[in-house]
């Protein structure tokens, strides 16, 4: 390799110095980031400011992507049960790659071992060293894990979407786009991306659009009313239908209502399923004989909820990118007297659709008619938390800390350290086997 002729190697090789001791101090710093993390997971922290989950608190937060941010809310929970090599990562000894590999298979049997061999090995090594043991075992409680859906917009403004299945589930899928198809082939109103006839991809995007619909509605017909919810409330707890909005249903206290199965439901409970739902609100006497079928409730149309996708784009609670399954809730419930409108109404996911109804959470207008939501305590949770301040030089911050702790950064801290007989992935694969399911 060609090196710089305007640079000695004194020179470089204090340069390399300087990178190695800056990425050292960067993982010991990245490890008290994840010891905060787990516990402000262990905390439910996330749940308290109105997030889905700790990772989305993390995309809110500090501007992490959510695969990035749900890989290390894994890392950080898992390096709790793993003394030895949370303590190699708080000292700097261990890159956060490396310990993202180790944590994906490491336990108290086997850590020292998996220590030893991430001393001894690049990151790309004990990459393949961690796959290769994950091979080796049994796949049954690691289903959970290995499946997934995943959504991506690529570069050119498509969006591709992923799916890891089990077999069976697989062949269902296959089998009902497969049956789309036909059925897309044999509707000569169907129309085709392909002068051959409809493909795959027409197919899929066809069931989804036969699951949202639901059937073919009459005309005239609007989403809400094929979803007619039936509530049963009792005439000794209600005088009139205004009092669900108000007393002991409101509260918290549940009211003794319930829907056309004997579900019991509370008032907020209520409020939330009748937010964009057709409401039947039947009165019975004590023995439960209907004494009067109430008005169903003011339902967003069809064209309102367009308008409303249209402003909106997806769910308005800081911090949720949620797009796909939304709500549109009332900022005033239809039943203290909100109007079914454009300005009262906000999208919502299903997640923060119950939190606002059901878990003290609130929005409202603000003065430049934007939103304000609020937590439990009233609190205002910002839309973009505003970044902490850095004062000076970060480097010189963080060897200032960590010298405060006790750990000593130096150019070969993290250095790879190769035993003399050297090792390779094969062999460091059968160590952890052997160390796995040797006999006692």
């Amino acid at each position: 390799m060609k090196q710089d002729a305007s640079l000695p190697r004194a020179q470089l090789d204090e340069l390399a110095d300087q990178i190695a001791v800056c990425a050292a101090r960067i993982d010991s710093a990245l490890h008290q980031l994840l010891g905060h993390i787990r516990q402000f997971e262990q905390l439910k922290g996330w749940a308290k400011q109105g997030s889905k989950s700790c990772a989305h608190w993390l995309s809110w937060r500090i501007g992490l992507g959510l695969v990035a941010a749900r890989e290390k809310v894994r890392v950080a929970v898992a390096l709790g049960g793993l003394p030895q090599i949370d303590g190699a990562f708080s000292r700097g000894e261990l890159s956060y790659a490396k310990v993202r590999a180790i944590t994906r298979v490491a336990t108290r049997k086997n850590e020292d071992l998996l220590l030893a061999q991430a001393r001894g090995t690049t990151g790309a090594e004990l990459e393949r060293i961690c796959a290769g043991f994950r091979r080796l075992g049994p796949t049954v409680a690691l289903d959970d894990e290995r499946r997934f859906v995943r959504r991506r917009t690529l570069g050119d403004g498509l969006v591709q979407i992923e799916m890891r299945l089990l077999p069976d589930e697989a062949e269902r899928v296959w089998q009902a786009i497969a049956e789309a198809r036909r059925a897309l082939a044999a509707d000569d109103t169907a129309e085709s991306s392909r002068a051959a006839g409809p493909t795959l991809v027409d197919a899929a995007v066809a069931m989804a659009d036969a699951s949202l619909v639901v059937g073919r509605p009459a005309a005239g017909t609007v989403a809400a009313d094929r979803r007619m919810l039936f509530v049963h409330l009792s005439e000794h707890r209600v005088e009139r239908a205004e009092e669900i909005s108000q007393g002991e249903g409101r509260g918290g206290v549940p009211w003794n209502a319930e829907l056309q199965d004997g579900t019991g439901i509370s008032g907020a409970t209520l409020l939330r399923l009748a937010c964009d739902t057709s409401l039947l609100v039947a009165r019975t006497d004590v023995d439960g004989r209907v004494l009067d079928l109430g008005r169903r409730s003011r339902t967003v149309s069809p064209t309102m909820l367009r308008a409303l996708r249209l402003r909106d784009r997806r769910c308005r609670f800081p911090g949720c990118r949620s797009a796909a399954f939304v709500d549109a809730h009332h900022i005033e419930h239809w039943a203290d007297g909100g109007e079914t409108s454009i300005d009262n109404l906000v999208l919502v996911c299903h997640a923060h659709h119950v939190a606002l109804h059901e878990g003290g959470f609130a929005v409202e207008r603000g003065p430049d008619g934007g939103f304000v939501f609020r937590d439990p305590e009233q609190q205002r949770i910002e839309a973009a938390p505003r970044a902490p301040a850095v004062d000076g030089d970060a480097s010189g911050w963080l060897r200032e800390e960590q010298c405060g702790r006790g750990v000593v950064i130096e150019p070969a801290t993290a250095l790879v350290r190769r035993p003399f007989w050297g090792l390779e992935v094969a062999g460091c694969v059968r160590a952890l086997a052997a160390r796995e399911w040797r006999s006692p």
